[in-house]
């Protein structure tokens, strides 16, 4: 992305944190969560990894699928959002 010196704070706080949570980062973060908690909506992996944007789950995941690392389970009820959600889990070959 890169930031100008005169973009506001904000906007060199945002790049700082691309930089941070790379998607590679993320993908790590997100497998490592669901292999501590299997079995798990994007919603409730987001609460275990005390992670405030539940976002980034629902966003890595669908990736991690088409990369072979992670698949779909029949849906349930979120225990956290309260919905009929999908649930998650490490592929066998993740």
């Amino acid at each position: 992305m890169g930031t100008r010196t005169n973009d506001p704070i904000t906007s060199l706080i945002a790049d700082e944190n691309n930089k941070l949570y790379s998607r590679n980062t993320q993908h790590a973060m997100v497998l490592q969560t669901l292999n501590e908690h299997p079995n798990s909506t994007y919603r409730e992996l987001s609460k275990f990894a005390k992670y405030f944007e539940p976002t980034l789950f629902s966003r890595r995941l669908p990736e991690l699928v088409r990369k072979g690392k992670v698949v779909r389970r029949d849906p349930r009820i979120c225990t956290v959002g309260g919905q009929l959600c999908t649930v998650w889990d490490i592929a066998d070959n993740g």
